[in-house]
């Protein structure tokens, strides 16, 4: 990959939600450890176990960058016991 090439990230990890329940998902991809997406996905349903969630994103590499790790963390609030997020959290880039 070069410099000004557009990178489409796709991440995805299940949810399993508890019977009538509703949770908001946190998630944020990272590049080289610095946020550069995040979004919250309020999430309801009965019995959700093992749903799958997806979240895709675009970056474009920047001139002075020469190597680049992107990372994908999702979660709950803490404290909140019902709902869990689980993997493999998975994260993909392909150039565009």
């Amino acid at each position: 990959m070069k410099p000004g090439d557009e990178i489409w990230l796709n991440g995805i990890f299940q949810v399993n939600l508890p019977q009538d329940t509703i949770v908001d998902v946190l998630y944020r991809i990272s590049k080289n450890g610095e946020t550069i997406y995040s979004a919250t996905k309020n999430i309801e349903g009965t019995d959700n176990i093992g749903q799958i969630y997806s979240q895709q994103y675009v970056d474009t590499i920047k001139n002075v960058e020469k190597d680049v790790t992107y990372s994908l963390v999702a979660s709950v609030p803490s404290g909140d016991t019902g709902p869990q997020v689980f993997g493999p959290i998975t994260l993909t880039g392909a150039k565009q």
